[in-house]
Formats: structure tokens, C-alpha cells, sequence
């Protein structure tokens, strides 16, 4: 009688491994079946799933790279709510205080020069200091002019922020800050909207960059000699024209490049679209009516405007600059140079006067500027005093409204003549 050799220890694991392998795959494959045979959802991990009417949020105690002009001024860090002010704010407006809230973009966020830009002329990056930015400029002239009442002036811009993120912004937050003045100033960042229609659906997309902002920093980026060597190598190595964007300078004018014939054909369908966009504009002023919130809206200047001041040479350069999102999206130059000009602004202004409020367009304000007064530092941020001409036509509407003190005004915006009368007995 023969008998088989024990099994040597290597072949005892080899085959529990290959055990457990081949339950492993029984077992998926199993509870697939099991899944798909009730209908059970995989696709996300929770029966939600984030929303492009989410509230647009920039981080709290955020420091950014500043740009000053005098080493007292304070280093940009962003307080409790995401929001950019001079002195510690609380939720609760303290008594006898104006209280103004600027909502946009970068522009008014107070960002510097974009870095493709500098070879026409250079101007610093990162954000303007408190006292250099929009902000800051709109503060000092409301003091000066009404020393007898406090205003505080709170930034509530941000990189890329669109014009319909605004509202969700709105009710989380700016709104249980009591504010008196809201002043939006927008429209670069709204480019797709007035393409696509569907401004909400639009950010969706982008959820997931937002999403990935959050995410805690990993290997290698948690070490610092990687973060010294990135910066080190950034600055030697990658030029202004490195970065992605596929910068080019076109020979002749925009108005050649960009024909209006084009837009004609176009036209009709960034009507159609634009309407999605004039009735956020209508559901924002309603709900500032609502509140009792004065409301200013400024469609922001920017270099390709067909309509726009007489431009320096540098700012005539950066009107041929494209860049290549603008070729994946040819619409968009169409829009900043025709549609603007032709229909948007205009509907902008009816919107907004029917509601109550103070419309500008910066663009065609920027007319009034001589020949050599350098409003841009590329195709929409601002010089400083670019930040000054904006934060004057702002403050000219703050003061006529407060010097009115609510006088005409009835029913829920009557709080404004309250909390002036108040000021002004501080």
C-alpha cells in the first residue's frame, strides 16, 4: 500500500492563498450580482451628491502673497467667514455702523497682474494690500467724506467666483451680517453662462477642482525642502509664456481677428442664453429688496471691450494676447467684444434700475479716462488706480444714499435712514 508525501509548508500557503483569492473573487462577484438584482446605486457614496448651487466659499485664515507699497501695511489674510476687511469682524453689526459688503471676482478681490502679461508691461502679482485694493480705496473716501458716521467695508470677492454663486453666498452668510450695502461687481468669470445658459450646470463641473482644494497635502508636497525646490525651480526655469495657456500675440487689431460678422450669426444664441443670467440678476435684487440691502451692480471693465477707454500702448498689446481657453471657447471673444456692448449691458441696466438699484458699466465709465491713465494690468485686473476709479463711482452711490437717508425709500428698505441716523450720532 503506497502512500502520498505529506504537503511541504510552501504548497499548504500557496494553495490557502489561492483559496482566499478565488473566494475573494466568488464574493464580488457575488455581491454584484447581489446589488445590481436589487437595484442598489454604486455610483456615489451617499444618496447625495454635491450641487452647483453650492455656497462658494474661499478658506478661512487664508494668507495670500501682498503687494504694498509701505512695509506697515498688513499681509491679506482672509477672517473666520472667507472674507477679506481691515479690523476683526464680528457676525453682529456693532451699532451705528454702515456696513458694506463687495462681492465679485478676482478684480475686485484685489489680484494683481496675471504673469503672461508681464512682457507688455509688469506689474506685481499676488493681491493688493487692504488700503491698495478696491476695498480699501472705497473705505478711505466714505470716511473722508462722512467722518461722522463708521463704515466698515468687507471683501467678499474671490478668484474665479461667478456671478450666480452670489446668491447661495449670500443667504449662508453675508446676510446674517446685517449689511446695508451689497455692490457686486462681475462678468469676465460669467464668459460660459452667456454661452451655455446653464451657469449652475456649468459649475458643476468644477465641483470636484473645488473639492480637491480641500484635500490635506500629500507626499512629497508635505515636505518643505520640496515646497523650497518647486519655488526655486519656478523661478529659474519657467518663463511667463510656460504655464499652460498657450499665450500668443495676433498682429492685428481685435476687431479684425474677432469680426463682427461672426457675431451677428452668433448672436442670437447668446441672447437665448443670457436670459438664464438676467434672471439671477432678478432673483439677487429681489432678495435684497427683501432684506432692506441698498444694491449696486458693476459690470466690470475689461481690455477687450469693444466700448472702453482710449487704451495705452501696453493695454492695446494685451487686447491681442489670446489666450488658449479663448480658442477652445471662440465664443468668448465675440461676447467680451460685441455682445456686451450690443444687448447685455443695456439689459443689465433695465434689470437692475426696475428694481430699484444702481447699475454701472465699467467699461463705457472708463470712456471718461485719458488716453494714458493705465486702468489694466492685463486682460481684466486693475492698477491701483484702476481700484481708486472703481472704489469713486462706488462710493458716489453710497453717499448719495446715505445722504438721502432713506428719505424716499418704504417698507422693508426703510432700515437704511435707521442705522444712518444712528451713525450719525457716533
Amino acid at each position: 500500500m503506497s502512500s502520498r508525501p505529506p504537503l511541504s509548508p510552501v504548497k499548504i500557503a500557496g494553495f490557502s492563498l489561492l483559496t482566499l483569492v478565488l473566494f475573494a473573487v466568488v464574493f464580488e462577484f457575488g455581491s454584484w450580482g447581489l446589488l445590481r438584482a436589487f437595484d442598489a446605486k454604486m455610483n456615489t457614496r451617499y444618496n447625495r451628491i454635491a450641487s452647483g448651487y453650492s455656497v462658494f466659499r474661499t478658506t478661512p485664515n487664508f494668507t495670500f502673497i501682498t503687494n504694498k507699497t509701505d512695509p506697515s501695511q498688513s499681509d491679506i489674510t482672509t477672517e473666520s467667514h472667507g472674507f477679506v476687511h481691515d479690523t476683526p469682524l464680528s457676525e453682529a453689526k456693532p451699532e451705528g455702523t454702515i456696513r458694506v459688503f463687495l462681492n465679485g471676482g478676482s478684480a475686485l478681490f484685489g489680484a494683481g497682474q496675471a504673469a503672461v502679461y508681464e512682457p507688455a508691461k509688469k506689474f506685481p502679482r499676488g493681491l493688493y494690500s487692504y488700503p491698495l485694493s478696491i476695498a480699501g480705496k472705497l473705505k478711505a473716501i466714505l470716511k473722508e467724506k462722512r467722518p461722522d458716521l463708521d463704515f466698515e467695508v468687507i471683501n467678499a470677492a474671490a478668484y474665479t467666483k461667478k456671478m450666480h454663486q452670489s446668491i447661495p453666498d449670500y443667504l449662508a452668510t453675508i446676510s446674517r451680517m446685517s449689511p446695508d450695502f451689497v455692490i457686486n461687481m462681475d462678468g469676465y468669470n460669467d464668459l460660459n453662462a452667456f454661452s451655455s445658459g446653464t451657469p449652475y450646470a456649468d459649475l458643476h463641473e468644477e465641483l470636484q477642482t473645488y473639492i480637491d482644494l480641500e484635500a490635506a497635502p500629500r507626499f512629497p508636497e508635505t515636505l518643505s525642502s520640496y515646497q523650497v525646490a518647486k519655488r526655486i525651480v519656478g523661478r529659474l526655469f519657467v518663463t511667463p509664456f510656460a504655464t499652460g495657456l498657450s499665450i500668443r500675440v495676433e498682429d492685428a487689431p481685435p476687431s479684425e481677428t474677432v469680426p463682427h460678422r461672426e457675431y451677428l450669426k452668433k448672436k442670437p444664441e447668446f441672447v437665448a442664453a443670457s436670459a438664464r443670467f438676467l434672471d439671477i440678476v432678478d432673483h439677487y435684487t429681489a432678495l435684497m429688496r427683501q432684506d432692506g440691502v441698498e444694491f449696486m451692480f458693476g459690470l466690470q471693465p475689461m481690455v477687450d471691450r469693444g466700448e472702453n477707454k482710449a487704451l495705452t500702448e501696453s493695454e492695446a498689446a494685451w487686447q491681442r494676447y489670446v489666450q488658449s481657453f479663448k480658442d477652445e471657447h471662440p465664443d468668448y471673444r465675440l461676447i467680451i467684444r460685441y455682445f456686451f456692448d450690443d444687448y447685455l449691458s443695456d439689459q443689465l441696466e433695465a434689470r437692475v434700475t426696475k428694481a430699484g438699484f444702481r447699475y454701472v458699466d465699467f467699461g463705457r465709465a472708463s470712456q471718461a479716462l485719458s488716453s494714458d491713465f493705465q486702468l489694466f494690468t492685463d486682460y481684466c485686473h486693475l492698477t491701483v488706480p484702476g481700484n481708486e476709479f472703481i472704489a469713486q463711482h462706488m462710493a458716489d452711490f453710497v453717499l448719495e444714499k446715505l445722504a438721502s437717508n432713506g428719505a424716499s425709500e418704504s417698507g422693508p428698505r426703510s432700515k437704511l435712514a435707521f442705522v444712518a441716523s444712528d451713525g450719525g450720532g457716533q
